[in-house]
């Protein structure tokens, strides 16, 4: 199943640069998942897509996303697919 997990970076940690974004997210990341593409919002934060397939415990809800929150990034799922 892939799963697609939406990520914001707050201007104040990537400038409003998407591909400051993509890296500091990357980061966070199992070898199973990676960054699909990001964006600049209206709000001047930026969005991150990652893309994944959740393998030997390394899932989207139970590692990903915590990971993420780790770090202060806020993550929802908006996708999975069979």
């Amino acid at each position: 199943m892939t799963t697609t997990i939406e990520v914001t970076v707050r201007s104040w940690d990537c400038d409003s640069m998407p591909d400051r974004a993509k890296v500091r997210v990357a980061a966070y990341l199992p070898s199973n998942y990676s960054v699909a593409r990001a964006w600049v919002m209206g709000d001047g934060n930026v969005a991150v897509l990652v893309e994944g397939e959740d393998n030997a415990g390394w899932t989207a809800e139970g590692y990903v996303i915590p990971r993420l929150a780790s770090g202060l990034y806020t993550a929802k799922i908006v996708e999975e697919a069979a």
